[in-house]
């Protein structure tokens, strides 16, 4: 597909289907660096090593955000 295929078929999307679309390229394309990379295995790592949110406090904080409609 041609990018002046691509940027018709965007443009007749609604402005919600646009921002998704967006976010997911967006999001492919930050998969693919190193840095997101070397950062996921951080996290990864630190998983590993015990450093984790207990269940409970990732509801509460889920809760919270959901009040503020974040």
């Amino acid at each position: 597909m041609r990018v002046a295929e691509l940027k018709k078929a965007y443009d007749e999307l609604n402005p919600s289907d646009q921002l998704l679309f967006a976010t997911l390229v967006a999001a492919e394309q930050t998969i693919k660096t190193d840095e997101f990379r070397t950062a996921i295995e951080q996290r990864h790592r630190a998983m590993d090593d015990g450093k984790k949110w207990p269940h409970e406090e990732v509801l509460r904080l889920h809760d919270e955000l959901a009040k503020r409609s974040l």
